[in-house]
């Protein structure tokens, strides 16, 4: 769907024209923008007398943040645009000529809504002497000055360079669903990866630098559309603030505004409890319209899981007969066996390019991708039988492989021809790229370039796919292999002997090395692990203490923090790692906050939260196992966890720090390794018992 904008912009030039009034004292609610994330004031009684800050290192970082508590318009669940339970708090309504809603021109099934009403905390939504809600953007002018951007004075220029980038839309939506208009009529961020300078001036008002920008959000939504959000991040090409992490600000057409009255949380049913019910009955939360149907046929109270139990599916692959095997992770049913050659090395895609996320392989000649088994429509999913999505034979020799951020492209490395395969994950198209080795890694850049190395030799190459040209050749150090890429600062990261590699691709140049720490041996990392989106900035690598006959026993990792550009050794006593995520021992959630690791010698499974915005960060949960070197796998949240002994599954519950062994199930036998696939959100359970489908019987013997 293309977005038709000279049409829309006919249709909106009166509303504009009243609605955006430059004010000293704006009457607008904006986002705020400031540094020092974990700072907070004491009490927000008194914001200006004490404060708390649980992270001092962050005082450089950038991010995002509603009215505060202590504004007579504030936003319940502050720093969030939310509701104090995280609900939406947004409310969408549509946008009229006339009294008629505005259609899509390119689909009438679409219709346009923004966000604009009025709000106060005492009147709640619609109040008179509220502010409007939301409309643009503000630098912080915060308690003490600690968000305060720098200023000195009117003729004393900040450095700092601050532009918007919009990361992407809620899956319920195409890419061109959504853009941002400014006062005067022009629209803005229309696509994923879209950047805005925010023009800093000089705030009489406030007696200092800042920024203070008017601009629309705007929405094509169908009636299934009841919510729908867009992710933001900013930047500042000065170098003097760190990137923000991305923000999701969630709109709804209908909003739920929790409500006192059931009871006030003491410990103690007592008259209390019912003057407070008694005050509050007959109220409402609901403001705005009412959801429509998403047109579904499921029975609500049988279908539905809040997954309070995991459920997933669980894939299974036995390497002797090249057997690959998805369970329903309730019971454990056989939903479809495949023949599949391939290494252990599986990833799974999470894209908004395609409806279903897809689980990639490849090892000889072949590279195979198939559906992970859930269907996402936006406020829910739909979990489906997985089936065999794409196959090629033009790979030869490929084991590592790389995804581009916003999900469209899977690289292999090709070994045996030193060459690259790039597969288009919506079309099917196969690009083939020269300039590999005879064991390259595959790691994909924002621009859509390829970053190679070779294990053999001292350099790291990025390469244009489509040209097959080679842009620069990069000398390293010795033996690199393994690699990760930071969106933000668009940068590769390069294990190698001496250290981690840091690589500007715009520049094309190296910019600097992380050495290791220092350990009981010659340490290194031969694998990196990352979330491709690039929400948590960190990427995690096993470590490999060597000795002269090949790896050493550690019970070490690496966390690379991307962003500040650091590395540490986390040590879990008494542990024994494997340094492969080939055999099955090791994992990072696809959200890229926990680490899972399963001890080669012990029976035990240790859960690490590598997220640096976790207040657990760093924290090293131990489960016992069934047994030692067991492989193990989790989902995309981190929240479903599975672990394989002696041909049975078990669900692992790590907020109990227990196996549920009552729950396993049984798999083929001689299954090497185990991986899953879940879904982070409302799911529908569309899929039916079909036991043992082979699905592609041409390829059994």
């Amino acid at each position: 769907m293309k977005l038709n904008i000279s049409v829309l912009l006919f249709a909106l030039c009166a509303f504009f024209i009243s609605s955006h009034p430059l004010l000293a004292e704006c009457p607008y609610a904006h986002t705020h923008i400031g540094v020092n994330p974990t700072w907070r004031p004491a009490s927000w009684d008194t914001p200006g007398a004490g404060y708390v800050d649980p992270d001092p290192t962050d005082d450089s970082q950038l991010w995002f943040f509603s009215l505060p508590p202590v504004h007579p318009c504030a936003t319940p669940g502050w720093p969030n645009w939310s509701q104090t339970d995280g609900s939406p708090f947004l409310l969408l309504s549509p946008v009229l000529e006339g009294e008629s809603p505005i259609v899509n021109p390119d689909d009438p099934n679409k219709k346009l809504y923004t966000c604009s009403f009025q709000y106060s905390k005492a009147g709640g939504y619609f109040a008179e002497d509220g502010k409007e809600h939301i409309d643009g953007w503000h630098s912080a002018h915060g308690p003490q000055g600690a968000w305060n951007l720098e200023s000195a004075d009117a003729d004393t220029v900040p450095a700092w360079e601050l532009y918007l980038e919009r990361v992407g839309v809620s899956d319920n939506l195409d890419e061109d669903d959504f853009f941002f208009m400014l006062p005067d009529d022009s629209a803005v961020l229309t696509a994923n990866g879209d950047t805005y300078d925010l023009e800093k001036a000089w705030l009489g008002d406030k007696n200092a630098w800042g920024i203070h920008l008017h601009m629309g959000y705007y929405f094509w939504l169908d009636d299934t559309d009841n919510e729908a959000s867009v992710t933001v991040a900013v930047h500042d090409a000065s170098g003097q603030y760190l990137r923000s992490g991305d923000t999701t600000i969630v709109f709804a057409k209908q909003v739920i505004v929790p409500v006192l009255g059931d009871v006030n949380k003491d410990g103690v049913v007592d008259v209390n409890d019912m003057n407070i019910v008694t005050e509050n009955f007959g109220k409402t939360g609901i403001v705005g319209e009412a959801p429509v149907p998403a047109g579904h046929d499921h029975d609500d109270d049988d279908s539905h899981s809040d997954f309070e139990v995991p459920l997933a599916w669980v894939w299974g692959y036995n390497a002797e007969n090249e057997i690959l095997t998805a369970y329903h992770s309730e019971g454990g049913t056989k939903r479809a066996t495949f023949t599949a050659s391939i290494h252990a090395h599986a990833q799974v895609m999470y894209t908004p390019s395609y409806p279903q996320s897809t689980f990639w392989m490849g090892k000889g000649n072949k590279a195979m991708g198939f559906t992970a088994g859930f269907l996402n429509h936006g406020n829910h999913g739909h979990m489906v039988t997985p089936k065999k999505f794409f196959a090629t034979s033009e790979c030869q020799g490929c084991i590592h492989m790389g995804f581009s951020r916003v999900g469209k492209t899977v690289a292999f490395a090709n070994d045996d021809t030193e060459s690259f395969t790039l597969i288009d994950t919506v079309t099917g198209d196969v690009t083939t790229a020269s300039h590999g080795s005879p064991h390259s890694c595959a790691l994909i850049t924002d621009a859509g370039y390829l970053v190679g190395v070779h294990i053999q030799e001292q350099w790291a190459r990025i390469i244009d796919p489509i040209a097959d040209t080679v842009l620069a050749e990069i000398p390293v150090g010795a033996v690199p292999h393994g690699d990760a890429y930071h969106s933000a600062t668009d940068r590769a990261f390069i294990a190698v002997d001496e250290g981690i590699e840091v690589v500007d691709i715009a520049s094309r140049t190296k910019t600097g090395r992380l050495d290791y720490p220092a350990g009981p041996a010659t340490i290194r990392t031969y694998v990196m692990y990352h979330d491709p989106t690039g929400r948590v900035p960190v990427a995690v690598g096993p470590a490999y203490d060597t000795v002269e006959d090949g790896p050493a026993e550690t019970d070490r990792f690496f966390l690379i923090n991307m962003t500040d550009e650091t590395i540490e050794a986390i040590t879990i006593p008494g542990a024994t790692l494997d340094w492969s995520k080939g055999h099955g021992l090791f994992e990072l959630s696809k959200n890229g906050r926990t680490a899972v690791f399963s001890d080669m010698n012990l029976p035990l499974l240790y859960v690490v939260d590598v997220d640096p915005s976790s207040a657990t960060f760093r924290s090293v949960t131990t489960i016992p196992t069934p047994a030692a070197g067991a492989p193990a796998s989790v989902g995309a949240t981190g929240k479903h966890l599975f672990v394989l002994s002696d041909n049975t599954v078990y669900p692992v519950d790590v907020d109990a720090a227990a196996v549920n062994l009552g729950s396993g199930f049984s798999v083929k036998e001689g299954t090497d390794w185990i991986f899953v696939t879940s879904y982070s959100g409302m799911l529908f359970d569309d899929s039916v018992d079909k036991g043992d489908e082979i699905l592609n019987p041409e390829d059994l013997e």
